[in-house]
Parts: structure tokens; C-alpha cells; sequence
């Protein structure tokens, strides 16, 4: 989610959502992200527990409350025939609780409802979006009045009594991890695991549907849970939540984190956030207070951004489309120098996967000046520190600044020995914690400079790790350089956090080294458009100047129009599972939508997953299935407006 979304999410009042009310298309605001004023539960028998629990403490999360007994509801509104005795305009009616005042703190609307929803049930919480279940971070567009995903209340659907089983043990469990005083409490957000191998998986307390439901498959408070487990659904080949998952998301952990800190007012300022995928925006994160895993308690939000949106990318069950999938990972896009003279596809890759651990500003990238935790000030596009600085300019004779000069990789300022001695001392004012001035990023770190900085430290970091690119990345990220890396900091669990994460930046930045090889940059004509054509028709969509445009777009970016490139760059590729043709489909997406009429074979070629003509029929009804139409697939719809090509 974008910080502008994020913020949105945060400060938009959501609607308060009661029995009978669906149908006005009122909201009734309420004050900010904790401030939303009334919970309506729907249980049959396992929310009175809940709120007894949260009644008993007497203080934190209170909430207005009105209760409806599903089963009941369900009973008295069908006739005995099992059909619905009431109009299109009659309500169930609802028995309401005794109103307790809201904590001013932290108020939250959260609707429950009984995991069986009787036919009225649409009463407690109207659906306000036309958008289809399961897309991606691209919403579809709404319907006139519709609300925005952020604006929506927090609908959670009680399917405890389901899930029993699951959580036998789990109270015994949790006592015992009480017991350890020094133990945080904990909210674990993570995507769901498609790889198909065999893991330790815990029921999730929670699980966010695709289409931004939550449903409660354990209830926390019920069985005293310490370490709250979030589970974000996803389809084999997704990578990114959908924007209305990141707006529940957000709005769940908000909740979550009230709750903790109810139970456990001794560690109120100590609940841990382990978000596994980057769905909770950082602006929930700083309004609620939620502190990183140990691992990540050193590194920057931006770097624990880069990190965790990369881990998007594990267990995923394949990756369809994988150019528009980690298109707002890393910082690909901040690059707007040419690669130098004898700059290698592998020192390319190396750059930026550092630069993607940094996340330098996307609009001013070189001009970055940034503080981390502990109080140093990084600059530049890879977020350099004095440390580094000093490192570079000792390694170099007069000599070799003098053919750097000639190679245009410097300026000639640098061959005058005063420039050189005022450059120490910016160096050295960056190892004293004080801030670089704009003018000074600018006579000092000059876009062309920085990029022969970070080729130098980074030939250096290389030799020094063994070519090991993640950890590469992983200490000049952390402010190391190839003199002070060392076997206590390569071992460290925040080096592991970190080098893993780099390592994907650079499988990513090495395939699309490779795409971008061919790339293709105008409209298909001959072949490829009779090809786009007929796949088109075969895929039972119109065959039209819109359509054409929009698969070529896709096959541009996705392949560059190559059907052999198949991206081998990620766990899922190793497992068996790589996107492969022109529109870069998962074999298992592939099998679901491929021909089934028999006409690829008779146009003279084979239904399989490389076939040019295969892999686009194929492709066309996946975007079709899943976003509606080719138009609405979000790259080609970013690009209609005049933005870049989206991640889906």
C-alpha cells in the first residue's frame, strides 16, 4: 500500500455500520484509525465469551455493542419450507446489548458475524463494492457512491466452532508462553503458503479473504494468545495483497494490538509486529506503536519495508507474471544513470540490490539523506555512510582519479587536492551524526559519483564475501565495508534477514537484465499481431485495437516477446514451478486456462506451456478470469493513465 493509501486508511473516519442501515449509503464518521464507534457481533455462542473476557478487565477497548444470534435470525425468517419469509426490505431484528462508552483511546469498529449468515444478514454489513473478489493491489473500479476499501468497517466472521480441533491444545500452549515474563506479545501477519511443501504450519487465529473478509478461526482473548497469528489469503502464482486485504489487515492488527495490550498492560509498549509481506502500512504501524522483530530493530522502515515485500515471494506457488509482480519491490525504478564503462550485468545487479535494500526517496533518489535508529545519517541513492565515504576515497592514487575523470565517472573537481581534503571532511561530518546540507550533497555526491562510489565498495564487499550477492548487499546496506565485514555480523540473525531479502533483489534485477535484452517497444504488427489475434479469438474475447494494444504491453514487459524465457530466478522456479512463455504463466495458472477446445492444435501448434500461441490464450483467459478484462489488469491500466507498469 502506498504511504498516500496508507495514510488515507489512517485517517479516513469508517463508517459505522447497524442493522437496517445498508441501504442509506450514510456513513457515520468516526474520529480516526482507533476511534471507530461500534462492534456488531453475530455469534452462535462463541463471541460471549469474548467480550465476558473483555468486559471482566473493566478498562481499554470498549465498544458500543449489538448482538445477533445468527442461528435464531436464520430460524425465524424461513418459513418451513426453508424459504425466505421476508421482502426484499425486511430486517432481521436484532437484540441489542447494553451501550458501554468507548475508550477514547482505542475504539474500534469491528463487525462478527456467525460463520452461517442467515438471509438477512447483508442488513449488518452492506456490501459497498462492485469490485470482484481476489484482485490484486489494483481494485477494480466501484460503483457510483461505493466506498474506498480503507472506509469500509472491519467485518470478521466467527468460524471458531469450525476450527475447534485445531486450537485443542493451543490454551496449554499459550499458558505456557505467559509464563515467559520477558517474551513480548506478539502479531504475526503472513501470506498464505501455496508451495505445496510440507511445512509446521499453526492455524492462523485469523484469516483475511481475498476479497478483504476476515474470518476468526481461533479467538485470541478466548484462549489468552500471546502471539497472535494473521494469515492474508492467496491463490498459487499471487504475490501481492489486494488493496482491500491491506485495508483489513491494517484495521485487524489495530484490534489486535488493543487487545494485547489489555491482557498484558505490563508489556503494553512491547507488541511485536512480524509482518511477513509488508501488508501492514507503516502508518499503522507508527499509530499503534508496533515495534519490529529484534531481528529488524536496527534497520530503517524502509529497509524493513524492502525486506519484508520480498518475502512475498517465498512459498508463493509459482509467480505468474513476474515482472509486473515485483515491480514496487527493491528501488528499480530510481536508477537514472546509464551503467558505466565496464560495468558488468553482475555489478548492475549488485547495485541494485543494495540500492533495494536501502529504498532510497523514489522521487529524489541521489539527493536521499536519512537517519536510522541509531542516529546515523545516510545519504545518496545507496544511502552511503562517513564510513564508506573515507573507505572509497583511501583506495584511490591520483592515477585513478585522473582516468576516472577521462571516463567521465567523476568530475574534474576531484582532481584538485583542496576538493579532495573539503570531501574528507563531509565524510568525516557524516561519521559525527551531522546532517549533509543539499548543497553539499550536490558539490560532493553528484549523481555519476555516486554510482562509481557504490561499483567500487561493492567490487570490494564482492571479494571480501566470496561473491556471496545477498550479503553483499546485506553489509553495505548495513554501513560495512570490505574491511570491517566480518564472521560475527555474516552470522547475525539481522545479516540473515538481510541478505536473504538481497539475494531476491538480485535474482530479480539479473531476470530482468535478461528481458530487457529484447525488449520490444512498439505496437505488434505481422506475425505477432496475427498471432495476438488469434489467441484472442481462441480465448473467446474481442478481437480489437484495445485488446491487441493490451496484451502487447503485457507480453512486453513480462518477455519482451521471447517464448522461451522462463524465469528461473526464484524458489518457486526451484521447485519446479517457473512463470515460462510470453506472458509468463506458472504451469499450474497454465493447466487451469489453457485450450480445451482443441483449436490451438488445429492453428498447427502445441498445447503447451512454451507455444506462443498456447501460453497466450492461456494468459488472456487468466486476465480475464481475474481481472474482468485485459483493460483492467493493473499494468495496462497504470499505463493508460500515464503511469508506470503495475504490480499485480
Amino acid at each position: 500500500m502506498s504511504e498516500k493509501s496508507a495514510e488515507t486508511a489512517a485517517k479516513k473516519a469508517p463508517e459505522v455500520a447497524k442493522v437496517g442501515d445498508h441501504n442509506s449509503g450514510d456513513g457515520h464518521k468516526g474520529a480516526g484509525l482507533h476511534q471507530e464507534a461500534a462492534t456488531v457481533l453475530s455469534s452462535q455462542g462463541g463471541n460471549d465469551a469474548h467480550h465476558a473476557a473483555r468486559a471482566k478487565e473493566g478498562k481499554g477497548v470498549s465498544h458500543d455493542v449489538t448482538i445477533v444470534d445468527s442461528s435464531k435470525t436464520a430460524a425465524k425468517d424461513k418459513t418451513a419450507d426453508g424459504t425466505a419469509s421476508h421482502g426484499d426490505n425486511a430486517q432481521p431484528e436484532p437484540r441489542v446489548a447494553e451501550q458501554k462508552p468507548a475508550h477514547k483511546a482505542a475504539e474500534h469498529h469491528v463487525v462478527h458475524k456467525g460463520a452461517h449468515k442467515p438471509d438477512g444478514a447483508e442488513a449488518i454489513v452492506a456490501e459497498k463494492s462492485s469490485g470482484q473478489a481476489g484482485t490484486d493491489s489494483v481494485p477494480k473500479p466501484e460503483a457510483s457512491g461505493a466506498a474506498a476499501p480503507e472506509s469500509k468497517p472491519l467485518e470478521i466472521v466467527d468460524k471458531t466452532a469450525e476450527y475447534a480441533d485445531k486450537f485443542k491444545e493451543a490454551a496449554e500452549v499459550e499458558a505456557k508462553a505467559k509464563e515467559k515474563a520477558d517474551t513480548p506479545p506478539k502479531i504475526t501477519v503472513s501470506l498464505k503458503d501455496n508451495s505445496g511443501e510440507p511445512a509446521e504450519r499453526k492455524e492462523p487465529h485469523y484469516v483475511v479473504k481475498r476479497d478483504g473478509k476476515v474470518e476468526m478461526h481461533g479467538d485470541p482473548v478466548k484462549l489468552g494468545a500471546k502471539d497472535v497469528r494473521v494469515e492474508v489469503e492467496r491463490e498459487p502464482g499471487e504475490v501481492n495483497p489486494s488493496a482491500e486485504q491491506q485495508a483489513a489487515t491494517d484495521k485487524l492488527v489495530a484490534q489486535v494490538n488493543a487487545d494485547l495490550q489489555k491482557a498484558f498492560p505490563d508489556q503494553a509498549d512491547k507488541v511485536v509486529l512480524d509482518d511477513q509481506g509488508d501488508v501492514v502500512s507503516r502508518k499503522t504501524e507508527q499509530a499503534t506503536g508496533l515495534k519490529p522483530p529484534a531481528e529488524q530493530s536496527k534497520l530503517s522502515p524502509e529497509t524493513r519495508e524492502a525486506v519484508d515485500q520480498t518475502k512475498r515471494l517465498h512459498r508463493s506457488g509459482g509467480v505468474d507474471m513476474p515482472r509486473a509482480a515485483t515491480e514496487g519491490m527493491g528501488s528499480f525504478e530510481t536508477r537514472d544513470v546509464p551503467r558505466q564503462k565496464g560495468e558488468t550485468d553482475k555489478v548492475a545487479a549488485g547495485k541494485e540490490a543494495w540500492a533495494g535494500l536501502f529504498k532510497p526517496d523514489k522521487d529524489h533518489p541521489y539527493e536521499t539523506v536519512r537517519k536510522t535508529p541509531e542516529g546515523e545519517h545516510r545519504v545518496g541513492r545507496y544511502g552511503f555512510n562517513g564510513n564508506q565515504l573515507e573507505s572509497w576515497l583511501s583506495s584511490l592514487t591520483p592515477e585513478m582519479i585522473d582516468k576516472l575523470i577521462a571516463e567521465g565517472k567523476l568530475p574534474k573537481s576531484f582532481a584538485n587536492p583542496e576538493f579532495l581534503a573539503k570531501f574528507k571532511e563531509f565524510a568525516a561530518k557524516l561519521k559525527n551524526g551531522e546532517q549533509p546540507t543539499p548543497a553539499e550533497m550536490k558539490q560532493f555526491l553528484p549523481k555519476e559519483a555516486q554510482e562509481t562510489i557504490a561499483g567500487k565498495l561493492l567490487d570490494d564487499m564482492n571479494k571480501a564475501t566470496g561473491d556471496n550477492a545477498g550479503m553483499s548487499a546485506a553489509g553495505l546496506v548495513s554501513g560495512k565495508t570490505a574491511q570491517t565485514m566480518d564472521q560475527t555480523f555474516m552470522s547475525s540473525p539481522e545479516a540473515q534477514e538481510l541478505s536473504s531479502a538481497g539475494k531476491t533483489l538480485f535474482d530479480v534485477a539479473t531476470q530482468r537484465q535478461r528481458v530487457e535484452s529484447n525488449s520490444v517497444g512498439q505496437l505488434p504488427q505481422g506475425e505477432r499481431r496475427e498471432l495476438v489475434e488469434k489467441a484472442l479469438e481462441i480465448a473467446g474475447q474481442p478481437v480489437t485495437d484495445a485488446n491487441i494494444r493490451a496484451v502487447n504491453t503485457i507480453v512486453q514487459h513480462e518477455s519482451s516477446w521471447n517464448p522461451g524465457v522462463t524465469n528461473n530466478w526464484d524458489i518457486n522456479a526451484q521447485r519446479g514451478i517457473p512463470s515460462q512463455g510470453l506472458m509468463q504463466t506458472i504451469p499450474p495458472t497454465f493447466n487451469a486456462h489453457k485450450d480445451r477446445t482443441g483449436q490451438v492444435e488445429a492453428a498447427g501448434h502445441s498445447n503447451t506451456i512454451k507455444d506462443p500461441l498456447a501460453n497466450l490464450v492461456a494468459g488472456i483467459k487468466y486476465s480475464e478470469h481475474r481481472y474482468g478484462s485485459l483493460q483492467n489488469v493493473p499494468g495496462v491500466r497504470s499505463l493508460a493513465r500515464g503511469g508506470d507498469y503495475k504490480p499485480y
